[in-house]
């Protein structure tokens, strides 16, 4: 299966749409803000609109046909929605010339359009000077000094950098990898994934009106050990011992009668358990038992799985945009390394995930797969960290 990579805040954007249920039919309401006036109204009566800032919109149309679906998207590619286009039967996304990105995709058996529309981040963009933490000083600074600094710490930062040809982006990735960004490396297109020496975690993606997005945490920050360093060649040998060549008798004192000591028991070490998971590595392989944490980690917030196989539950929440929820939900059937199935009971509505990892008997990626085949990947994060945050929420039960 292959995976589909776009921003982690869209990629949450999408799993917020499967989340939500339907609910009852009422009356869609179009709000005329500036997001909303920057899409048509769905030709549809129904709906409503599940979150409204002053950054994202997000609506669902119910009672919607294929018709309605495309027709939608028609008006929306006629208000400029056409830059970086990505469709297929049941899903839409593209930018407009300001930097405003949309996704829509329609759901057949409920008959629902789900719309999301996010502020450009392009009116923030401003020359600026690039960090001076350590962690920043790792990598190259970009050849353009146009953007915004998201946040940043001497832990990581998330930095938009504009005025960013394809050309630009293509070099810089290369750049990076020089500077030693080779371990656990994986590249593509439009993003790069790697990690130095000192355990940093650089993230590049090509993003849209000649965009890139910039993100770095050292591995204390996402709960990760650093990687093991390999010994330099250049490191002094161990001198042997030789041993001087006599010239004549040495004379020595009688041998000292000594009591031979009682044999001691080497104490046993049990393996050690990984910092994702309540098992060593060896077990967590496996896939099937113990406890797992998982995380995406986007430029505004963090989505997290929790694998609980000792309890038999699957728990799905995030961090940082204020949601106070977490949904559990019961493991029906598998494990990790064939497909594990979830499935949500809302109402008169089911819906079915899956999740596996990424490569049998690799737990370092987990792949999350939705009731419409998208597929997210996930990187394992410190168990006690997620435990922490997941005590913090409302449990929700489906």
């Amino acid at each position: 299966m292959k995976s589909k990579r776009i921003a982690a805040l869209f990629l949450a954007l999408a799993l917020i749409f499967t989340l939500v249920g339907c609910g009852s039919s009422k009356a869609l309401r179009w709000p005329d803000s500036t997001l909303g006036d920057r899409l048509p109204a769905p030709p549809v009566k129904n709906g409503e609109i599940i979150v409204e800032t002053a950054d994202i919109l997000h609506a669902r149309a119910v009672d919607a046909s294929e018709k309605h679906y495309q027709r939608f998207i028609e008006d929306c590619e006629d208000r400029g929605f056409t830059i970086d286009s990505k469709s297929d039967n049941y899903s839409f996304s593209a930018y407009d010339e300001d930097g405003y990105f949309i996704e829509v995709r329609y759901t057949k058996s409920s008959e629902t359009i789900d719309i999301s529309i996010n502020a450009s981040i392009e009116g923030d963009f401003a020359e600026f000077s690039w960090p001076k933490s350590e962690i920043a000083g790792s990598i190259p600074v970009p050849k353009s000094s146009i953007g915004t600094i998201s946040w940043e710490s001497e832990n990581g930062f998330v930095i938009y950098v504009g005025e960013t040809s394809k050309e630009d982006y293509d070099d810089y990735v290369n750049q990076c990898y020089d500077a030693g960004f080779t371990i656990d490396y994986s590249k593509g297109d439009d993003y790069f994934r790697g990690v130095n020496e000192a355990g940093y975690h650089l993230n590049l993606d090509y993003k849209w009106n000649q965009t890139m997005f910039v993100r770095m945490d050292t591995a204390e920050a996402l709960g990760k050990e650093p990687p093991e360093k390999t010994p330099s060649s250049e490191e002094p040998s161990v001198p042997t011992e030789t041993t001087p060549t006599q010239t004549k008798p040495v004379e020595t004192d009688p041998p000292i009668e000594t009591s031979t000591p009682e044999p001691t028991e080497t104490p046993s070490t049990e393996p050690e358990r990984v910092s994702y998971s309540t098992n060593d590595y060896e077990t967590a392989k496996k896939g099937n038992s113990g406890v797992f944490s998982y995380v995406d980690r986007g430029a505004n917030y963090d989505i997290y799985w929790i694998i609980d196989f000792d309890a038999g539950y699957v728990y799905y929440f995030t961090e940082g945009n204020g949601e106070e929820s977490c949904d559990r939900l019961a493991i029906e059937s598998g494990d990790l390394n064939d497909v594990l199935i979830i499935t949500y009971h809302d109402g008169g509505d089911e819906w079915s995930y899956g999740l596996h990892f990424n490569y049998k008997n690799n737990p370092s990626k987990l792949i999350m797969q939705d009731n419409n085949g998208f597929e997210y990947e996930y990187t394992t994060t410190d168990l006690t960290k997620a435990l922490e945050l997941r005590d913090g929420k409302t449990i929700r039960d489906y």
